[in-house]
């Protein structure tokens, strides 16, 4: 990974952790995060395909256009199936969207795992030893920022 992408990885963490305590006090995340949020995730992503008169672009950025276009549909997937089945929030749809276009599709499906198999852990925590039901919500902000720190130091080994 490049200057550009740390970052946008840097920013994707960012959405994350405060996304996080707002998702856990009150399981919904305000609309200002996310607009702030994705805008600067695209903000960011127009510097590192952006080119100059020299060819080279303002931010050095490591993964190709078309991996980021890929990373936009799991999103788009997630965020139809939320707004019409009503399983998962909005937020985690538009949350998992903004990490596919900054990070594409490759890391996007690394972190996808990660996140969701620590709610799969927690999940069945909470169904077994807290005895909660099937119904019960699980905030996704903290495994998303959970998840982002893992990848970061995945990738800084």
């Amino acid at each position: 990974m490049k200057s550009g992408d740390w970052i946008i990885l840097g920013i994707l963490g960012s959405i994350s952790l405060v996304g996080a305590f707002f998702d856990v006090r009150s399981k919904t995340v305000p609309r200002w995060l996310l607009t702030v949020g994705g805008s600067a995730v695209t903000i960011a992503v127009a510097l590192c395909l952006f080119q100059g008169s020299d060819g080279s672009t303002i931010l050095p950025t490591g993964i190709p256009f078309l991996l980021r276009l890929a990373g936009i549909v799991p999103g788009v997937v997630l965020l139809v199936l939320s707004l019409l089945k009503k399983g998962m929030g909005v937020g985690d749809s538009v949350l998992i969207l903004f990490y596919g276009w900054g990070l594409g599709v490759r890391l996007l499906f690394f972190l996808m795992l990660l996140w969701y198999l620590g709610v799969f852990m927690v999940g069945l925590f909470c169904l077994t030893v807290l005895r909660k039901g099937r119904k019960y919500a699980l905030p996704f902000y903290p495994f998303a920022a959970l998840g982002t720190g893992v990848l970061t130091v995945c990738l800084l080994l």
